[in-house]
């Protein structure tokens, strides 16, 4: 009874997560996001930043 409830309030949300990204005219819409990751990628990409690990990674795997 408990996965059927999670399932469903899974599927809901993942409903409402793909309506926000397809919305053009919505704050969390699919072309917002991507020009939010190259921004922090292009952020991120600089010499004294890239000495961080977690930034390391995230620039590796970005290109």
């Amino acid at each position: 009874m408990m996965n059927g409830i999670l399932d469903e309030d899974r599927r809901k949300r993942l409903r409402m997560l793909e309506e926000r990204i397809h919305d053009p005219r919505g704050i969390g819409n699919i072309d917002s996001l991507l020009d939010t990751v190259q921004a922090l990628y292009a952020d991120c990409d600089h010499p004294s930043v890239k000495k961080i690990k977690n930034i390391e990674m995230y620039i590796n795997r970005c290109e």
